[in-house]
């Protein structure tokens, strides 16, 4: 474990920070600065446990720790007992290759479960965004812990792979399209979670619930986010759960409806314009009163040449 952590002072410009109860503010630099995180940004804990170490009831901590998971700051499995920080790294970056060897051992320390595979993942872009150096330390790291992650992204893509099959390449080829395959398929499934959490984020602010999370759900973010730039995706997610259609209302502003809705709710975040039910029904009556009266003065223009 690190003995020191670095804190950016920058958090205090951040959007989603600020926006935290005092509760959770100290919740998050509980979690940041706990002995046992670490080097990855993952740690083996649980909330009743984290409660009792700091001296809380157990629903207080609880709560305002849900309220950092729901801004994205962490994310939680409760039956593994794994909590992540996901820009951990990003702010407490390896300071050498021989560091990022080092992250072996954290990997033995932390509970096999999905969220561990988007705990190597995150860690593995981000080596990836530094020197050929940290790159080439990657696969001693994670020799134990990229099985899990492969295995999760073979089922993926087993299950959109066409019935007829593409043709044999060299292998020069074939490796390289394997690679540019595996970082798309990273890229895509960054942008799916984002665009969920900000999905999420905006539906309990305006319901002050959960949303639903099933395999047909994640299936339905999926084909939002490709039809969207990836970038985009989560910003219009949240803009659609804050939209005062009577339809969206009437439906809870389901996932389903967002997907179908896609394009045009691209248009109206970007031009900073909604369209509600009943400005889209007077639209369509002036129309009719337009295409009216166009009509009645063709009639009249006939009557006078006649």
């Amino acid at each position: 474990m690190a003995r020191y952590r670095k804190v950016d002072p920058r958090i205090w410009n951040d959007a989603k920070f600020r926006s935290l109860s005092d509760s959770a503010k100290l919740i998050f630099f509980f979690l940041l600065t706990h002995p046992h995180m670490t080097a990855i940004g993952a740690m083996r804990s649980s909330v009743p446990g984290l409660a009792a170490e700091i001296g809380w009831p157990t629903e207080a901590f609880a709560e305002a720790f849900r309220e950092v998971t729901r801004k994205g700051m962490s994310e939680h499995d409760e039956k593994a007992s794994l909590i992540w920080l996901p820009n951990f790294v990003r702010y407490n970056p390896p300071e050498s290759p021989n560091v990022v060897k080092a992250w072996a051992s954290a990997l033995e320390m932390l509970p096999e479960c999905s969220l561990l595979n988007r705990v190597v993942a995150g860690s593995v872009a981000f080596a990836q965004s530094l020197n050929k150096g940290f790159i080439e330390a990657l696969p001693e790291a994670f020799a134990k812990g990229m099985p899990y992650q492969e295995q999760e992204q073979e089922q993926e893509q087993e299950q959109e792979k066409s019935v007829d099959a593409p043709p044999a390449s060299p292998p020069t080829r074939q490796k390289k399209a394997k690679a540019d395959t595996t970082e798309d398929e990273t890229k895509l499934q960054a942008a799916c979670r984002e665009t969920f959490k900000a999905y999420a984020s905006a539906y309990w602010d305006r319901y002050q619930t959960e949303p639903v999370v099933n395999a047909k759900v994640r299936s339905l973010i999926k084909q939002f986010v490709q039809r969207l730039p990836h970038e985009e995706a989560p910003l219009v997610a949240g803009f659609y759960v804050g939209h005062q259609s009577a339809f969206y209302v009437r439906k809870g502003h389901d996932v389903g409806s967002m997907l179908s809705d896609a394009e045009k709710l691209r248009t109206e975040w970007a031009t900073n314009r909604t369209v509600t039910d009943t400005q889209a029904r007077q639209g369509d009556r002036l129309a009719a009163n337009a295409n009216s009266a166009d009509e009645a003065m063709r009639i009249l223009e006939a009557q006078g040449a006649a």
